[in-house]
């Protein structure tokens, strides 16, 4: 199975949860979303991440269109303390993580403002072996937001 994360950073802070994939395919934020202070060093950042990946499982489908469906956004704006994706993008970085028993996946974005959201920068992914120490996790952490524009 494949689970995914998300990490954005944003005035300094940064806020990390799981992704988790439905059945047909897309991922989707699910909880629980943290938020850590300026002072978390990456190999700390490195720690969350893989939490955040362990909460990743498989969820039942979801209609995306069903107008009483609850924001999907809103594990991840109300960690950031925010109400809108607007408030939520304005100067944030985000890299989004997949990870399988093998490999575990970085890809930094480019965030397009709050209209176009953020979109993958597909040349600079970096792929790890999934048994990397923490050390090396937050080091590749911190190479994808140094890429992300």
């Amino acid at each position: 199975m494949t689970r995914g994360a998300r990490v954005y950073l944003r005035n300094g802070v940064w806020i990390v949860g799981p992704l988790s994939p439905t059945r047909t395919g897309p991922f989707v934020a699910t909880q629980p979303y943290v938020k850590l202070p300026p002072s978390t060093t990456y190999r700390e950042l490195a720690e969350e991440v893989r939490v955040a990946l362990s909460h990743s499982q498989v969820i039942p489908d979801i209609d995306f269109r069903d107008p009483t469906r609850k924001n999907k956004l809103s594990p991840i704006l109300k960690a950031a303390g925010v109400r809108s994706w607007t408030a939520l993008q304005k100067g944030a970085k985000l890299v989004s993580l997949r990870a399988t028993d093998e490999e575990i996946l970085l890809n930094p974005s480019v965030n397009e403002g709050g209209r176009n959201g953020f979109s993958p920068l597909a040349e600079a992914t970096m792929t790890l072996p999934a048994t990397s120490t923490l050390e090396k996790l937050g080091e590749a952490l911190r190479q994808a937001f140094v890429a992300c524009r």
